[in-house]
């Protein structure tokens, strides 16, 4: 023990943090080798989380120095956990913690509401409950016309979530003001090749997306930042997102006048002053605006246009909204567009809008979610192809 004293006292003497043996703000869990209790890293002050660890300093008798985080309640022996008489701590605080943010009840939606706060994993969660037969994305929309019912069900009961989509949410955060927290992943470049296959990326990686965060390499981090900045520049992008002319992240969730089928979208930007825009940050490698007409079609944007201005108009949010995509390249210069699909590309969204709908509902209904095809389907080689082995062979 005296030991630990000398060597405790020599660190805080340097002004450096715990080392291993003990525990403390942003140590690993390792730092809990002599430790009693439970530990869980700060990220951020948002994602602060009480430490249990039951550790007394052998020179001062004072607690674990990750209870003293300005961040933290006064947990400390003797800090009252006595609640006034006649009130109610508020829901997931225990008591004598209420400045701690506990992790809110799941949301549930069984009614058409605007929602401006609502965690993006809830939202793809999908918070309509299934006895109300859930509720249809444009991206799953998507899926079941480019794809099959049978992909949508399995895309929708199985989530996967990949890295790429970490460096969306950060340009988008960058941009929008509003997501979740950055970390940056630090390394020695000159001893570290491929950082993201290491153990130390990945347990952080572990740790971050616990806390709900982002965990970005340096270059990727800088790239958002660049990205962010170029856009503030463009006469159009960059009205389009000055703070307090819109809100971000609105998740909105409707029923089809039709069929009574719950839709939700969630609008990247809602543009609130003059005539209200919808607007979709879209990273690409391109902002090429015929490029973009061509992946418009690939990845059915054509059909988020007229999705997206439904559920503004069928809670009443606006008579008549406008949508437009920004299109930022990942690439420097970092070329921005603001990109508006026309009128024959939006006909052809309400028409494919209207067959995902029915085609959803009948599946929801009927519990049946079928493949390509039950039977032996016939296939044709291109056109392209027979032509040009007319021209070779066929004289």
């Amino acid at each position: 023990m005296a030991g630990d004293a000398m060597y405790a006292a020599k660190r805080r003497a340097k002004g450096k943090p715990w080392k291993s043996g003990f525990c403390g703000v942003n140590l690993p869990m390792a730092s809990h080798e002599r430790c009693e209790g439970g530990y869980e890293q700060l990220i951020e002050p948002k994602g602060w989380r009480p430490c249990s660890c039951t550790f007394v300093d052998p020179e001062t008798g004072k607690p674990c120095p990750c209870n003293q985080s300005s961040a933290a309640p006064d947990i400390s022996p003797g800090a009252s956990d006595e609640i006034p008489e006649g009130e109610v701590p508020a829901a997931g605080v225990e008591p004598g913690s209420s400045d701690v943010e506990q992790p809110r009840p799941p949301v549930t939606v069984e009614k058409p509401c605007v929602l401006d706060d609502l965690d993006e994993l809830e939202y793809h969660r999908d918070v309509v409950p299934e006895r109300l037969g859930r509720s249809l994305s444009h991206s799953g929309a998507k899926t079941l016309l480019t794809k099959s019912p049978e992909h949508f069900r399995w895309e929708r009961d199985h989530p996967v979530y990949k890295d790429v989509f970490d460096f969306g949410s950060a340009a988008h955060k960058y941009v929008l003001g509003e997501g979740p927290a950055i970390t940056v992943h630090e390394y020695d470049a000159e001893k570290v090749k491929s950082p993201k296959s290491t153990s130390a990326w990945k347990s952080q990686q572990a740790e971050v997306r616990k806390a709900g965060g982002i965990l970005l390499l340096p270059d990727e981090h800088a790239q958002v930042l660049a990205m962010a900045a170029k856009l503030r520049e463009h006469p159009i992008a960059g009205k389009l997102f000055v703070p307090g002319n819109g809100k971000a992240e609105v998740s909105l969730f409707w029923q089809d006048e039709l069929t009574g089928c719950f839709l939700r979208c969630r609008i990247d930007w809602l543009r609130t002053t003059g005539r209200p825009i919808v607007v979709d940050y879209k990273t690409s490698i391109t902002a090429d605006p015929d490029a973009f007409g061509r992946r418009a079609a690939d990845y059915a944007y054509y059909m988020q246009d007229p999705w997206y201005l439904a559920g503004v108009q069928a809670l009443g949010l606006a008579d008549d909204p406008a949508f437009v995509f920004v299109v930022p390249e990942k690439d420097p210069p970092y070329a921005v567009s603001v990109i508006e699909l026309d009128d024959e590309s939006r006909r052809i969204g309400r028409e494919s809008m209207r067959r995902a709908i029915d085609l959803y509902t009948e599946c929801q209904s009927t519990d049946t979610w079928p493949s390509y095809t039950a039977g032996v389907a016939s296939a044709s080689l291109p056109r392209w192809f027979i032509n040009q082995h007319d021209e070779r062979y066929v004289s």
